[in-house]
């Protein structure tokens, strides 16, 4: 059993249509956005009246649920404003949104992935956020750490609503067995820990070789290297960390043995077939696959989670925000107010029960629903030092056609260790 392709699809820093990678201070500016009304934080409920239209792409079954529990929150707020909403297949969003901006008819409010962000304002597709957000109450209740994805050249272009939250899930009752009493906290505990639980065809670890395993490497590289730019948005990534990162990384399948043999051919489909099905006994992801799992295994008994594994210089995961922007300034104090009534936290205690996707409000991940619940106290484990990717032009094609390529070759043998770690560093400087 596997979750929905809407899920996972939009998270991925590769595949996106029409969607460039960018950090902020590494590409030219892009034209001036409008900004919204500061003074104001949107009309009061008893005041506002009229439409609201937004763009999203929640459309799988889950998403759609936690969206209609967040919007009947919002109706219930605002009872003179009307949501005009209009979900958009991912692969679909950024060529519908282009063609809109293009035509000057974008909605009032859109769902901006920090990833798409310079392309929207390139396009002038987002207002400017920054007086709003520094008036308003709720500013307080958001990590800083979680607005730099939206920010670039001092601007800020979208309020988070939830986000993504990288964890490991482990097969409880394997761990028991085996006599742990904890799961591995470090990158070469986990290693031992895979290597205990693989016998015969029980394996310790799903090890994504195949599609959309680009990722998953440049977090170890990032883990290994620390941040891939330095503070003025120069690229700093070093040869031997990466070097490092990929021998440990590989290690799993080459060395120790504890991923599946076909670990070079899978993607997302086969590392969740081979967790759900007990045929590997650890899996790293993120929180957004929670209900896929917990409708399979019996959480505690059989399944927990926990924080990413760390490496002597960094974290291996990331945290992954995504947001509510205003695409037109002609009706930003009505849109606004549901940007700001999203993100906040009782929105998105609503959404969390629905999808499993985490809270960006600091006060809705210590809500009882979330606390209390053992499962997710990795995630809350996480976001204490977790880390926000660092988004550059040409990301997606690094990943997908250097990283990904270079890592499959490593696996099956026809490329060495030293020569895909120079050709990652010499096509991340390349690309950068």
């Amino acid at each position: 059993m596997a979750m929905s392709i809407d899920r996972r699809g939009f998270l991925g820093l590769a595949g996106i249509a029409g969607a460039s990678l960018f950090l902020a201070g590494c590409v030219g500016q892009a034209a001036p956005a409008p900004s919204a009304p500061g003074a104001s934080l949107g009309p009061a409920a008893a005041d506002a009246t009229g439409n609201i239209s937004y763009w999203n792409h929640f459309t799988g079954e889950d998403e759609r649920r936690g969206f209609e529990a967040v919007t009947k929150g919002f109706a219930e707020a605002y009872p003179g404003l009307k949501l005009k909403e209009e979900s958009i297949p991912n692969a679909d969003f950024m060529t519908k949104f282009t063609t809109a901006a293009q035509a000057g008819s974008l909605p009032d409010s859109v769902m901006v992935h920090a990833n798409r962000v310079q392309d929207m304002v390139g396009m002038n597709g987002l207002v400017d956020l920054s007086s709003a957000m520094d008036s308003w109450s709720g500013a307080s209740d958001i990590e800083e750490k979680l607005l730099t994805p939206f920010r670039r050249d001092g601007a800020l272009y979208a309020i988070p609503c939830t986000m993504f939250v990288d964890w490991f899930y482990y097969r409880a009752d394997w761990l028991e067995e085996l006599g742990y009493s904890e799961p591995p906290k470090t990158w070469q505990e986990l290693r031992e820990v895979a290597k205990a639980m693989t016998s015969g065809d029980r394996y310790g670890v799903a090890l994504r070789g195949g599609a959309g395993g680009g990722e998953p490497v440049i977090k170890m590289i990032r883990g290994y290297n620390g941040p891939l730019t330095d503070a003025d948005g120069a690229p700093t990534l070093d040869l031997e960390a990466t070097k490092t990162a990929l021998d440990e990384y590989s290690a799993l399948y080459l060395v120790d043995k504890s991923a599946p043999p076909s670990a070079p051919a899978d993607g997302y489909n086969q590392i969740f077939q081979s967790f759900l099905n007990g045929q590997t006994g650890m899996l790293l992801h993120h929180n957004g696959s929670l209900k896929s799992v917990t409708d399979v295994l019996k959480t505690g008994e059989q399944v927990l989670t926990a924080p990413m594994p760390t490496t002597p210089v960094d974290t291996t995961g990331w945290l992954q925000p995504m947001g509510n922007g205003i695409a037109s300034p002609d009706n930003a104090s009505s849109a606004l107010s549901w940007v700001e009534y999203w993100g906040s936290s009782d929105p998105q205690v609503e959404l969390f029960s629905a999808t499993g996707y985490f809270p960006s409000a600091t006060s809705g991940q210590q809500s009882p629903t979330i606390a209390e619940d053992p499962i997710m106290s990795a995630a809350n484990e996480q976001v204490k030092v977790g880390v926000t990717p660092e988004y550059f032009n040409g990301m997606t094609a690094w990943q997908d056609n250097s990283v990904l390529v270079q890592f499959q070759s490593l696996l099956v043998g026809e490329t060495t260790l030293d020569e895909a770690a120079q050709a990652i560093v010499d096509d991340f400087n390349k690309n950068f």
